[in-house]
């Protein structure tokens, strides 16, 4: 059972995992789908598509995904609950449903994910910022790519205004900078030290 109970206006650091630390993205289109997943949910209220949908059960008042990084065997969101059970409704159905997809389209059965996701309490300001940055180096980390910028599969291309905002609100982040040049900065001054401390 959960330890940690999930309150209303506040940030948490979501992460989880493959089973037996497995890949869970094995192509691009996996990592489209995904990320069309989260973008289901938080408009329609559901994972699976539909002409028609009632407003109300849409997930994009319950809470904000400020930052998010997918990574070949695991994941991180950095999200904000505005709603009660916000969090937890939002995971479920996005596991689930991804499970089913890529069990049908891999052939396989059972569970894709660790069964319960991670969730750390965002205390302050400092770590609010801190974990932001943390997720957007996670490819440069995993060493997936050389410039952080040029991960397809993370927030950070948003926040750099290199593409739209798709569901991300980044907002809470930025506000703590001048421009988007000065966040990118904040976040690329710490690439070698972050090396060191993986290291």
């Amino acid at each position: 059972m959960r330890k940690l109970v999930f309150e209303d206006h506040e940030y948490y650091h979501i992460y989880n995992r493959g089973v037996d630390k497995r890949t869970v993205f094995n192509s691009p289109n996996h990592f489209q789908r995904f990320i069309n997943t989260i973008d289901r949910i938080l408009t329609t209220g559901s994972a699976t598509p539909r002409p028609s949908f009632d407003q109300s059960q849409a997930l994009n008042h319950d809470i904000d995904i400020l930052a998010y990084c997918l990574m070949p065997n695991h994941y991180h969101f950095l999200v904000r609950q505005n709603q009660n059970e916000g969090v937890t409704r939002f995971m479920q159905q996005l596991n689930t449903s991804y499970t089913k997809y890529i069990n049908l389209n891999l052939h396989r059965t059972g569970h894709l994910f660790e069964y319960a996701f991670k969730a750390k309490h965002i205390e302050t300001e400092e770590q609010l910022l801190h974990v932001s940055r943390y997720i957007h180096l996670n490819p440069r980390l995993a060493n997936l790519v050389h410039s952080v910028q040029d991960y397809e599969w993370s927030s950070f291309p948003e926040y750099l205004n290199h593409r739209p905002l798709q569901f991300i609100k980044p907002d809470d982040i930025l506000i703590h900078f001048s421009d988007s040049s000065a966040y990118k900065r904040f976040v690329l001054d710490q690439i070698e030290y972050a090396i060191l401390l993986k290291k």
